[in-house]
């Protein structure tokens, strides 16, 4: 947080408010810049485009991922367990929520479906988009002239 000095001196108090705006997931944390759901790494390597998405504390039972037609969906939801609070103690503050989320991503013509693979392992998801081997094969086509004779 900065807070910039006016020329008169004094403190701006909407500098604060413009460096929120531009940058609000500094003050949200762990969401994404939309505010919903985890954040994601993504590595477009040549033969693999690779996704991590960071959802801890939840196991491998709560995460949903399925392709459907052009859309790759990362779903996860887990009942909220309320823990029972021992007589004579009290609650002060309770931020571990039970997360649910929802992301889609559009694949590309070069994604192969039906190899893409998951794994789950220390509360990350890896998701691993195999790449279609490219075309390479040559179509050739016919060449006319721009004239046409008239008759």
């Amino acid at each position: 947080m900065i807070l910039t000095k006016r020329p008169s001196g004094l403190l701006d108090p909407f500098a604060l408010m413009n460096g929120f705006m531009s940058t609000p997931e500094a003050f949200f944390g762990g969401f994404t810049e939309s505010g919903r759901g985890p954040r994601i790494h993504v590595d477009d390597r040549d033969e693999q485009i690779e996704i991590s998405v960071d959802i801890p504390g939840l196991a491998p039972e709560h995460v949903k991922v399925e392709v459907r037609d052009d859309r790759l969906s990362v779903s996860a939801h887990r009942t909220p367990q309320t823990p029972q609070t021992p007589e004579g103690y009290q609650v002060r503050r309770r931020e571990r929520l039970a997360p649910s989320f929802e992301r889609s991503w559009r694949l590309g013509a070069e994604i192969d479906r039906e190899g893409i693979e998951a794994q789950f392992a220390d509360g990350v998801l890896t998701l691993q988009l195999p790449k279609r081997a490219p075309s390479r094969r040559s179509i050739p086509v016919a060449v006319r002239s721009g004239k046409e004779e008239k008759s």
